[in-house]
């Protein structure tokens, strides 16, 4: 059988896509490169994103646009959990709580086409931040027993990868629940394979302390996302972030005092429920003066059932819009 595996959303999804391509194959199937039509495979797993309505949107047209081409489609993800019934006709599968390891590992296996694996170190989040809606789907913090990391980086390393993406849903939580930490990790898997090159994923503000970076340096390559989401602290407190704006200015100081060179970027969250001009002038200032290399900026995204859908202040449609293409025009 002929399976193909339709990716959106964050790179957690990615390196749950391809530990899901690896099990496959191991068990007989074969797995169809990206560009062959979902019309030319005998089925087609869609795995889904929920972060914002426009991720559930997307996740809704790839169904729809699979199901119109292949009569065996299957939905797993964290908007299939979220909004079964959104996904009427297309097979809802279990949560991916993939195993990163297979027995036998399928040989020739291309990571992203571009040699860079994808490596699962936690899943699960414990911040509860009021907008989002992660942890009621993925569940608390948890973290990949070392075992299993370093047995899937082997195989990673076997098959001819040498550039490591570090991913989860808060890789900065790594070791919380087991008494290690995410610079432990990083030390300990670059003792194994020194002539690995790793990249962190997306980093909470807080981990950004000379005790956890300076060990790294020449470790990890020195390119850093930094989920900020606001330039003001009033709106990161209804947000519910557990850090300030100066928290972030001092993690950044520290970056560019270790790094030679370095990238920096980060998410911004436009038009969050009540965030007054005043509120907003304060991000525009900060990202004016911060000086990221990339921004992603999204306008606020209603999701049900968040303490932030509830708020009072929810900012029309357009005024988000605009707020947001502001921000970006400011860094162009």
């Amino acid at each position: 059988m002929t399976v193909k595996i339709v990716t959106l959303g964050c790179k957690v999804n990615q390196a749950e896509s391809e530990a899901l391509a690896a099990r496959l194959a191991s068990e007989g199937f074969t797995i169809a490169a990206p560009a062959v039509a979902a019309g030319d495979v005998d089925r087609v797993i869609v795995n889904t994103c929920a972060v914002t309505a426009e991720a559930g949107r997307k996740s809704r047209q790839a169904i729809r646009h699979a199901m119109g081409e292949c009569a065996d489609v299957r939905a797993i993800g964290c908007y299939a959990k979220l909004e079964p019934k959104a996904l009427a006709g297309a097979t809802i599968a279990p949560a991916p709580e993939y195993s990163l390891t297979v027995a036998n590992p399928a040989s020739g296996l291309a990571f992203n086409n571009r040699q860079k694996a994808y490596l699962k170190i936690q899943d699960g989040c414990d911040n509860h931040c009021t907008y989002c809606v992660i942890p009621s789907i993925r569940g608390k913090s948890r973290t990949v027993p070392i075992e299993e990391i370093s047995r899937t980086l082997e195989r990673f390393y076997l098959s001819g990868c040498r550039q490591v993406v570090i991913t989860g849903i808060e890789i900065a939580s790594y070791g919380a629940d087991c008494g290690t930490s995410l610079t432990a990790l990083l030390l300990d898997l670059k003792r194994q394979y020194p002539d690995l090159r790793f990249w962190l994923g997306s980093l909470e503000p807080r981990w950004l302390t000379a005790e956890n970076i300076k060990p790294l340096v020449g470790i990890i390559e020195p390119e850093f996302h930094i989920s900020v989401q606001s330039g003001s602290d009033t709106v990161l407190k209804r947000m519910g972030r557990k850090y300030t704006v100066n928290d972030v200015k001092r993690g950044i100081e520290l970056i560019r005092a270790l790094f030679i060179s370095y990238s920096l970027s980060t998410d911004i969250i436009a038009g969050f429920p009540g965030e007054t001009e005043a509120e907003f002038s304060e991000t525009r200032e900060f990202l004016g003066k911060t000086g990221f290399n990339s921004l992603h900026v999204f306008p606020y995204s209603v999701r049900p059932g968040t303490p932030a859908a509830s708020m009072s202040g929810q900012i029309p449609k357009a005024g988000k819009l605009a707020r947001a293409a502001e921000l970006r025009r400011g860094q162009s």
